[in-house]
């Protein structure tokens, strides 16, 4: 079985890799961009193609609206690309408008030039429904998964499954008729290969955004920020008032490889769900944080017990009050808190691994 895994990166990381890199990726051929565009370990990099080749199968990875990477890809095959977008598509307006100028027409030659069994979308909303209606019709089976606001839930019916790891959307796609499992999200341990071992720098931190989304997170951070010290890192300062403790305690945006670093120099680290998440627990960064050896204050949710033990593995809390408590006490009692941190490592080591999360993908197919 060939599967043929679908990216759509944040353009803000897009434009961050580039400025990093602008040298490099000059004077480098498609394979050699795209390995070092992956080395970056941004967002699920090539974690699901690698968990499905060491189950025995083959997978293949295309970043479709990294341009200049994929501008290289279609000159390598003999494509002659007339309209180019500017670098940053800031939304998704700007990404409609180029879909069937150079994002669609290129992915569609490379499905067609890899002709894998699966189509796998890791963001099926990028992309048009006329799309996806002629990989369909070419009998390709299609693949998506969700786990943060729908935009648009037209896209969703052209998939033959869609795995999502919030059990509520699970259920939401089924009363639509759409086929959908569970399928939670997970850790690559080669991540610890990558990066250099690092020595503990934060007592506590919060990685991740300041958005619309999160309004409940926002609030949270900001509130225990005025009672304990919190090293905030990730997107959004500027949604915070510039007077209080969590905007003087941001240090900006961290992507893929740094922000692995921050959660190695980690003794602690608060997680918050997005606002639609409800009663589950559901984000990647449970299985990050831990992964890295921290450990995980993560908001109680009602299937937490499923994926970690409460008080062993991890540390849940109610709300803010109950937080800024448990933050004290730890770092009043730093072998308890490295006790739980390394439990919760080999927990995820153990059981939320991509290797594992893939083979429970390919008893679907």
């Amino acid at each position: 079985m060939k599967i043929l895994f679908v990216h759509n990166y944040y353009t803000r990381f897009l434009k961050h890799f580039l400025s990093e890199n602008k040298e490099k990726i000059a004077c480098t051929d498609y394979k050699s961009h795209k390995k070092l565009l992956f080395d970056q370990l941004f967002s699920v990099s090539d974690f699901y193609s690698q968990g499905v080749l060491r189950n025995g199968h083959e997978a293949i990875d295309v970043v479709a609206n990294d341009w200049i990477l994929q501008k290289k890809w279609a000159t390598e095959h003999g494509l002659r690309i007339t309209t180019y977008p500017p670098i940053a598509l800031e939304s998704r307006i700007g990404q409609q408008i180029f879909l069937h100028t150079w994002m669609e027409k290129i992915l569609e030659i490379q499905i067609k030039e890899y002709n894998p069994d699966i189509v796998y979308f890791l963001d099926i909303e990028s992309f048009s429904f006329n799309l996806l209606k002629r990989v369909k019709k070419n009998k390709y089976t299609i693949i998506a998964q969700k786990a943060s606001p729908i935009l648009s839930s037209e896209n969703y019916r052209m998939a033959d499954i869609v795995f999502s790891a919030l059990p509520s959307m699970v259920g939401a796609f089924q009363k639509k008729h759409i086929r959908s499992h569970y399928l939670p999200f997970a850790f690559e341990p080669s991540v610890l290969l990558k990066i250099p071992k690092q020595k503990k720098k934060y007592n506590c931190t919060f990685v991740g955004g300041f958005s619309k989304i999160h309004t409940l997170g926002n609030k949270l951070i900001t509130e225990v920020s005025k009672c304990v010290h919190l090293d905030i890192f990730g997107y959004g300062k500027e949604m915070l008032p510039c007077s209080s403790e969590a905007y003087q305690n941001h240090h900006g945006e961290v992507w893929g490889k740094d922000m692995y670093t921050v959660l190695l120099q980690s003794n602690m680290t608060v997680n918050r769900h997005v606002d639609m998440a409800g009663e589950y627990a559901a984000n990647i960064r449970l299985f990050e944080a831990t992964g890295c050896g921290a450990m995980l204050l993560t908001d109680k949710k009602k299937n937490l017990g499923e994926l970690f033990v409460d008080n062993k593995e991890v540390v849940s809390y109610t709300n803010a009050d109950d937080l800024v408590d448990k933050i004290r006490y730890y770092t009043n009692h730093p072998r308890e808190r490295d006790r739980i941190a390394k439990a919760g490592q080999r927990r995820t080591a153990r059981d939320h691994t991509y290797t594992k999360r893939m083979k429970e993908v390919l008893k679907f197919l």
